[in-house]
């Protein structure tokens, strides 16, 4: 949804008389998704409507692809090491 329609749907439900979740059954849209949207117009206005971008997580314990592939070629050369023989050499 773009932030126009969210910002529709926030005036619809603020202005129904039948309430927030009759409302929201109604057109079909989770309270916890409407309260998301609500929250971040309340702290930033219609602009905290828009889309927002996801960030890619660093993960702690990623193995670099450079080591991963010689890993994985020494676990090839060694198929009769278990995985606790591999990771230890």
């Amino acid at each position: 949804m773009t932030a126009a329609d969210k910002m529709e749907i926030i005036k619809m439900v603020e202005q129904s008389p039948i309430g927030v979740k009759a409302t929201l059954e109604q057109l079909g849209i989770h309270r916890s998704t409407f309260y998301t949207w609500y929250d971040r117009y309340v702290k930033f206005g219609a602009s905290g409507l828009e889309i927002a971008t996801t960030k890619q997580h660093c993960v702690w314990n990623k193995i670099p692809y450079e080591i991963e592939s010689q890993i994985i070629d020494f676990a090839l050369e060694k198929p009769e090491l278990s995985a606790r023989e591999l990771a230890l050499r």
